[in-house]
């Protein structure tokens, strides 16, 4: 048992009997713990990836791609829109993004959705790290959920 704000170095085994003895609730955290460490079935893993691409697709061809039916002035009014989403989009810890690091973030999501590499280069001090960050915090929670990524600098 891991006790509240205790490192793991301080996990004690206890029996179920001295849980119950001390009336010590566990069985939420336990049912929290066998799901997190529970393996994905393949249709599971299939089904969350199929929803992920349909998403990115639809995303590309609404806001960046080229799309037939939508006008070069109405594709820019979909992509001003999407970047004042990220803009309006607060972080964690209370931030938001620049006007010039959500037209970063959107370039850098449409290069990811058309399976493009690019390189994010501007003068030091405009956030390229936050941008990046950004752009990573997207994929993984909208487009790619449970991603991982490797970041070598």
């Amino acid at each position: 048992v891991k006790w509240g704000n205790s490192p793991y170095s301080e996990a004690t085994y206890e029996y179920e009997r001295d849980l119950l003895i001390n009336d010590v609730e566990y069985k939420e955290q336990l049912k929290a713990y066998h799901k997190r460490n529970a393996k994905p079935n393949r249709n599971k893993q299939l089904k969350r990836l199929k929803a992920a691409d349909a998403h990115g697709r639809q995303l590309y061809q609404k806001t960046f791609g080229e799309n037939s039916n939508i006008n070069e002035k109405e594709r820019e009014e979909l992509r001003a829109v999407y970047q004042k989403e990220l803009r309006d989009t607060p972080f964690k810890n209370g931030g938001q993004l620049r006007d010039y690091q959500a037209e970063g973030v959107s370039w850098m999501i449409a290069n990811y959705l058309n399976n493009r590499s690019c390189i994010l280069a501007d003068e030091m001090g405009l956030g390229k790290t936050l941008q990046t960050a950004a752009t990573l915090n997207l994929i993984s929670t909208t487009l790619k959920p449970g991603a991982s990524f490797l970041i070598v600098a």
